[in-house]
Formats: C-alpha cells, structure tokens, sequence
C-alpha cells in the first residue's frame, strides 16, 4: 500500500552530493562526472570532490544545530 508524505515528515535536512559541486582536481562541473571508463560504463567522481561535499555537509549541520539552540532567559 502506498502512502504519501506530508510536509511534517520531510528530512530536516538534506545532504549535499558530491556531483553538484565543481571537482576540484579535474573541474569537472556540477551535474558531470569526473571520468568515465570506457567499456566498462564505470562513472568515477574524485574523492576531493566528495571531500568538498563532506565540508558543506557538516558546515550546514553546524549552523542548522546552532540556530536550535534556546536563548537564555532573561533574568
């Protein structure tokens, strides 16, 4: 049985992907992929590139959980 989502379920937050970030090693752009081996249909994406991603990912949690956090009362 199938069942939709309603907007009280979506993700509070979404990853970013390697593939829509520039390649910083081969400058591949966003939505290509590094390289391709031929014959095999093997796509490759550089790991600087999954790096980059990585440090958006984990700068965006950063501010997400910073902005949760509860001011102090005023006293």
């Amino acid at each position: 049985m199938y069942t939709s989502r309603t907007v009280d379920e979506l993700p509070e937050y979404i990853a970013v992907s390697p593939i829509t970030v520039a390649c910083p090693r081969c400058h591949a752009e966003p939505g290509k992929v590094c390289e391709v081996l031929v014959g095999r249909g093997l796509e490759i994406v550089h790991i600087e590139r999954i790096k980059v991603a990585l440090a958006m990912d984990v700068s965006a949690k950063d501010r997400l959980a910073r902005a949760r956090i509860p001011s102090k009362p005023s006293e």
